[in-house]
């Protein structure tokens, strides 16, 4: 014998809850009416379907009161955006939610949405993404050394840029901005002339990662506006004619320290 369906109702629809057998095992079947087609879901549980009986009521009474107000040009209207979100699988009124949270946080900016998602994905190219941060700090090395840049400044340029990657583990080059790298480069117990040579090394890799694809190529890099730090004055010595020139000036000592 047939177990009768429980039945639910808002007064205006109601929706039937079926004990239907599978594989052994009873499931609980949802059968309403929405849009003039009838609809069937099925769930493990009783109190699972009978929540979901109870969101789809609420759903079907309010859709009913808001369709008898509808005009004819929000009907068209509805119908067009239908159409739009087709593709992306989700009901309307999430699509028209996640829009509105998103124009919500653009509000005061002259941006749209569009503008927004255009800047992050410019900003997070699936090539940077593959890979890491080190990997790319070893291309651009080997990239130097290929160019017949001295080993010394090769290695200056693993030591100094491993030690930004150390600073932030894990991040990718798209996700570096200059407050953290003024925040990394300042914090180091080094020189001033120590630390514009290690700025130098930051944007002279910044503008590689530009020219290879891996940061947007229309704007400058967050490495161009890391903060440059004042060099104290160097004395200069005055030598008369008659005194004996001894070698060279000094060198200014512009190796980071390892």
């Amino acid at each position: 014998m047939s177990q009768q369906p429980i039945v639910l109702t808002n007064g205006q629809h109601e929706i039937k809850i079926y004990t239907v057998q599978n594989r052994g095992r009873s499931v609980f079947q949802l059968s309403y009416y929405e849009g003039g087609h009838r609809e069937r879901k099925t769930f493990g549980k009783l109190s699972v379907a009978r929540r979901e009986a109870k969101l789809v009521l609420g759903r079907l009474a309010v859709n009913g009161h808001a369709a008898a107000e509808l005009s004819t040009a929000d009907m068209e209207s509805y119908v067009v955006a239908k159409k739009h979100i087709e593709s992306t699988g989700l009901p309307l009124h999430v699509c028209a939610e996640t829009f509105a949270q998103a124009h919500a946080k653009l509000v005061g900016r002259s941006v749209s949405v569009t503008d927004a998602v255009d800047f992050y994905l410019e900003f997070h190219r699936d090539r940077a993404a593959d890979r890491t941060f080190l990997e790319m700090i070893a291309d651009f090395a080997e990239g130097r050394r290929a160019m017949g840049v001295a080993s010394d400044y090769v290695q200056n340029i693993k030591r100094q840029l491993g030690r930004l990657a150390a600073a932030y583990p894990g991040r990718t080059l798209p996700l570096y901005r200059t407050p953290d790298l003024d925040k990394w480069l300042g914090g180091q117990k080094w020189h001033p002339v120590t630390k514009n040579d290690v700025r130098k090394i930051c944007i002279t890799f910044g503008n590689w990662a530009k020219a290879n694809g891996y940061v947007p190529t229309s704007r400058p890099t967050e490495f161009d506006d890391m903060t440059i730090y004042k060099e104290p004055a160097t004395k200069v010595a005055i030598y008369s004619a008659a005194e004996p020139r001894e070698g060279g000036a000094q060198r200014r000592e512009r190796r980071a320290q390892s």
